[in-house]
């Protein structure tokens, strides 16, 4: 079973890099392969090639990770491959919480199937063009991910589960507490740098956060074999990401907590696309579909 997002184009070449994973022997556990999703209206503004940067350093380097340590903990339903048997005995997508990908391939991992990647098997989405619509996303898609690791809670420093009870799923909750202090941070560096006289210590301590992040986009781009501009959206990406996180933490730990509810969010979509990924529609992933 394929499954793709309504706002999503599938290369002509998804579906059989997808696929050819299942025909491999030994692969009678495999439950699901994970495609990669770029950004196809980046060039629509700054917040769209925000997200491409992003999504390219999360699929490039967090999920290729977590594929070589066979711990995958989320596949996008945007671009997917899935055994059938698998899902019939997880019970296909559930409606238990806002982030049923996740959900889903938590389920998968606690009923004995693998989850693998295809670099080549790609899809470009349409992402939110305004502030106001990325923030309905992205405040779904925490609370969401915040429900799933509740509910697969007991996967956690569990042995049976290896990396990713040991190492993904903890380390996504530490990447989601990081922000709690992001604030007393600034408040204290900047402070203490005032009352020396300057700012110098904040600001060299954003010069090497981007500077490590800068290592961490060009890893990316070079095994995606991604567009190099990318790097340019770095010092940008720095200042958007990281109060960002610490405003949809906040929010929906609030909300958890006051025992609300979250809605769907649903985003307007324009089906704009970029002209130049229209042209690399044809070219992306014929190399892996033929090999």
């Amino acid at each position: 079973m394929v499954t793709l997002d309504a706002d999503t184009i599938l290369t002509p070449d998804s579906i059989t890099n997808l696929v050819r994973h299942f025909a491999v022997p030994g692969a009678e556990r495999l439950g699901a392969v994970a495609g990669v999703v770029a950004v196809g209206n980046r060039t629509k503004n700054l917040m769209t090639r925000w997200q491409a940067l992003e999504y390219l350093t999360m699929i490039g380097l967090e999920r290729s990770s977590q594929d070589a340590l066979g711990a995958i903990n989320i596949v996008p339903g945007a671009c997917a491959a899935w055994r059938r048997e698998a899902i019939v005995e997880a019970g296909g997508y559930s409606t238990d919480t806002l982030a049923e990908d996740c959900d889903l391939a938590l389920t998968l991992h606690q009923l004995g199937w693998r989850i693998t990647q295809d670099d080549d098997a790609y899809a470009y989405t349409e992402v939110p063009e305004t502030l106001d619509a990325l923030l309905k996303q992205r405040e779904r898609w925490t609370y969401g991910t915040l429900q799933a690791m509740h509910k697969h809670r007991r996967m956690m420093f569990n042995r049976r589960f290896g990396a990713l009870g040991w190492y993904v799923m903890p380390n996504f909750l530490l990447s989601v507490a990081i922000p709690l202090v992001f604030l007393p941070f600034v408040a204290v560096i900047t402070f203490q740098t005032a009352a020396g006289g300057g700012l110098l210590i904040l600001a060299a301590y954003w010069v090497m956060f981007c500077l490590i992040h800068l290592g961490l986009a060009a890893a990316s781009i070079g095994l995606m074999r991604e567009d190099w501009s990318h790097l340019k959206m770095v010092p940008f990406y720095r200042l958007v990401n990281d109060p960002l996180r610490a405003y949809l933490l906040y929010k929906s730990v609030v909300l958890a907590i006051k025992g609300g509810t979250m809605g769907w969010n649903k985003l307007a979509r324009t089906g704009s696309m970029d002209a130049a990924h229209d042209s690399r529609l044809f070219a992306r992933g014929t190399k892996g579909a033929t090999a």
